[in-house]
């Protein structure tokens, strides 16, 4: 039981009724946000003493359950501080701003965007596997995890200080296909992972596009397009973007400009 506290009651469904069950959450997850599979409400780790008990569909879940989290719980992020993670940051002013607010067009944003996808893309650029530049290898190589954390952090803490330029025509065009989609291609609206002001979704990891520059939006949506980026979720960037013409990527990427906080 070493490492176990907050024993929990949760509800579990089972045949068309909720269940209880105890939860024990180690305490490296506490907290922590995981994407459970199908009829599980909520639930970190389980204590496999009490799945017996449930139907046998329902004790695969669980156990699936389980070896995901036990899986994941040596890649929990460090909580990140902004007062350390603004000197860390210092370095990273050069190209993205002081306070994350980059004056270059060609590099993003980061003022405001969530710690946990930072933190993600620091941890990709460090491995350089699904997601490959050369210098933010260089700058990601020697960070530890609570270095990113922090560095994260402290960006998320920030505000942005403007939109970016764009082209109002070509915003226009984008608005219908960021808020609905396009049904004949099979388009997902973006503002569904993105939300309506593209603050993101902090707690899946989506990124806040808010005001970002179009020439580096549209260069992360062709990179997933020729698949020379690749750290997106279940793939869904990349499935998304080969559904999309070049007219398309412009459009959107002129009205993410556009957007406010």
């Amino acid at each position: 039981m070493d490492g176990l506290v907050n024993i929990r009651k949760w509800r579990m469904i089972s045949g068309g009724k909720k269940k209880s069950c105890t939860v024990l959450f180690p305490r490296n997850l506490r907290g922590s946000c995981l994407s459970l599979p199908s009829g599980v409400e909520s639930a970190s780790v389980f204590c496999p003493n009490w799945a017996r008990r449930l139907e046998f569909n329902i004790m695969k879940q669980v156990l699936l359950c389980v070896l995901l989290s036990l899986s994941l719980s040596a890649n929990v992020l460090a909580l990140g501080n902004a007062g350390a993670g603004k000197t860390k940051a210092a370095v990273c002013g050069g190209c993205h701003g002081v306070d994350g607010n980059s004056a270059l067009p060609t590099y993003p944003k980061l003022a405001g965007q969530n710690e946990r996808y930072i933190a993600q893309q620091l941890t990709d650029f460090k491995t350089g596997k699904t997601r490959s530049n050369a210098i933010m290898q260089g700058m990601a190589t020697p960070l530890s995890r609570q270095d990113i954390a922090d560095i994260g952090t402290y960006f998320q803490s920030q505000s942005i200080s403007s939109t970016a330029p764009f082209d109002k025509e070509k915003a226009a065009q984008g608005r219908n296909l960021y808020n609905g989609g396009n049904l004949q291609t099979g388009v997902p609206a973006c503002k569904a992972c993105h939300g309506p002001a593209g603050a993101g979704n902090a707690g899946s990891g989506y990124p806040q596009l808010t005001g970002q520059y179009v020439p580096y939006t549209l260069s992360q949506l062709k990179a997933f397009k020729d698949g020379s980026r690749s750290n997106d979720k279940n793939q869904v960037m990349r499935v998304i973007v080969k559904k999309l013409t070049a007219k398309d990527m412009e459009s959107v990427a002129n009205y993410i400009a556009s957007l406010k906080q």
